[in-house]
């Protein structure tokens, strides 16, 4: 999987929130995002296959409690690979992992 970043040269919420929806349509259906996401994060919070409501509530729950907020000078657009890597990232990085 290649851990790649975007720079936004200005600070423009649709133009951020359109990338966001991108990377999360691209990264969302990684069968290595999938299958990270199962055995580091599902697995150990014991949700039960199918259980959508507790697959959102132990991701936010491990983005809340494993990625730190950083906020940035300008606007740079991390991919969630990226984020999990360094383990931090702003409002958008973080939102790109939900």
């Amino acid at each position: 999987m290649t851990f790649r970043f975007w720079r936004i040269e200005r600070k423009d919420t649709e133009e951020t929130r359109s990338w966001v929806a991108a990377l999360g349509r691209i990264y969302g259906r990684h069968p290595l995002m999938r299958a990270w996401v199962v055995s580091r994060i599902l697995r150990p919070a014991g949700v039960a296959p199918r259980d959508k409501a507790g697959e959102v509530r132990a991701i936010w729950r491990w983005v809340r409690d494993n990625i730190r907020f950083q906020n940035e000078p300008g606007e740079c657009i991390l991919t969630p690979g990226r984020v999990l890597l360094w383990g931090f990232g702003d409002c958008d990085d973080r939102s790109g992992l939900l």
